[in-house]
């Protein structure tokens, strides 16, 4: 078969259970995007709802997602309402639910390999070459009671797998033991944040600014300390990201690409066209450049103070400089690469919508200060874009998952009012 019809072939099995499982009974309309893991889970330790019910009702819910937006790489239902049917049978057994995460559905990114089943990453030659054992992060989903429905093109992380110490199976892991008391703090003392609106090289759309100070604001107002960031490293940083991303000439990319005998899209073609293969001495002189530019920014960071002579706890800042966009259309990843580079702990949050009645701005008299920003500047449109969300995103050093989460509860009550 050619390239094209291994996709069709692909996408008409996908189409073909999710068609299946559209509407699928079961559901119930008390459990909505509100129920977090905890809550799920407490529904289900009660009794107030069966797991069944619950997968039933995500499934429906991914089917209706998938409509709008082809979210899902691989379908597992079949199998996720065989598990829930599992551990029904289970609590109405023992009346124990198996963990923490008992009848919790999740979606795993397409990388993750489960058993069974392709993990394709977006490669036709990865088609028909279903993975043979689950990664390790499935295993310990498993055992902690979720139940895994589909694999996206999104990744959805929860917390617990943590406590299940991943770095007994995986040694590229680091024994990290979670810190909860460190959580605790920095959910319930004021902070010290670095404001970073603008990244130096492309600016965020009209609505992102809107919400990013009307946040800031709130911040001030419940006592929170903030200090604008020095962005002056930053253009170097993701100048080195870049480096990495066509260090081989985008052979490996070519491989895989060959491999399926498909055609390259134009974002690709221009990523592996960049230059050849760098020499094994570039590379070091690569590796030696990140190593600086991730100690100069170490050193920024130790060094910054608020007026109150405080240090730095976290940063915010725009996860992108626009909101959704077409297919295809997204050039700028900034804001995010940047703390790819540093190795840096980060979470993404919704802050609000684009409203076309608040941010109908002219952008004419808007001079670019690149291409890029140009580009990203001639993508905006506040009718297009009104109701989109806007994400903002907390950013921690390394390995610095617990301040930063205990930062996002601070910000999710302020955001709740």
């Amino acid at each position: 078969m050619s390239w094209e019809e291994i996709v069709a072939s692909k996408r008409a099995v996908r189409d073909a259970a999710v068609a299946e499982f559209a509407s699928n009974g079961l559901t119930s309309p008390t459990i909505t995007a509100d129920d977090d893991a905890s809550s799920l889970v407490r529904r289900l330790k009660d009794g107030e709802v069966s797991t069944e019910t619950v997968v039933r009702t995500y499934i429906n819910n991914a089917c209706k997602a998938q409509a709008k937006t082809n979210c899902l790489t691989e379908v597992c239902f079949a199998a996720a309402i065989e598990r829930a049917q599992a551990l029904d049978a289970h609590y109405n057994t023992t009346g124990e639910v198996i963990g923490p995460l008992h009848g919790v559905p999740v979606s795993l990114k397409d990388q993750f390999d489960l058993k069974g089943i392709d993990s394709t990453i977006g490669y036709v030659g990865r088609v028909s070459k279903p993975a043979t054992t689950n990664a390790w992060i499935v295993d310990i989903l498993e055992r902690l009671g979720a139940v895994v429905i589909a694999k996206t093109n999104l990744p959805q992380s929860i917390m617990a797998i943590v406590d299940a110490e991943p770095w007994s199976a995986d040694a590229q892991c680091p024994r990290l033991p979670w810190r909860n008391d460190c959580v605790e703090e920095y959910s319930t003392r004021p902070l010290t944040i670095g404001l970073m609106l603008d990244d130096g090289v492309v600016k965020v759309h009209p609505p992102i600014e809107r919400l990013f100070r009307e946040l800031v604001s709130k911040l001030q107002e419940a006592g929170h300390d903030v200090v604008q960031w020095d962005v002056g490293l930053n253009a170097e940083c993701v100048e080195i990201m870049d480096a990495y991303y066509t260090a081989d000439g985008g052979e490996d990319i070519k491989q895989a690409v060959a491999e399926g005998g498909e055609s390259f899209i134009p974002h690709v073609k221009a990523l592996i066209e960049r230059g050849p293969a760098i020499s094994v001495y570039e590379y070091w002189k690569l590796n030696r450049r990140k190593v600086a530019a991730q100690q100069a920014y170490h050193e920024m960071w130790n060094n910054a103070r608020s007026s109150k002579g405080r240090p730095i706890d976290i940063i915010l800042t725009p996860t992108m400089a626009h909101t959704s966009l077409p297919h295809r259309k997204c050039r700028w990843v900034g804001y995010t690469k940047l703390f790819n580079l540093l190795d840096y702990t980060a979470m993404s949050f919704p802050v609000g919508r684009v409203s076309k009645r608040l941010d109908s701005v002219s952008t004419d008299d808007y001079v670019p200060r690149n291409a890029y920003d140009a580009w990203n500047w001639a993508q905006y449109d506040s009718e297009s874009m009104d109701g989109h969300h806007v994400g903002l995103q907390l950013v921690g050093r390394r390995y610095e998952e617990e301040k930063v989460l205990g930062a996002a509860i601070h910000i999710e009550k302020l955001l709740k009012g």
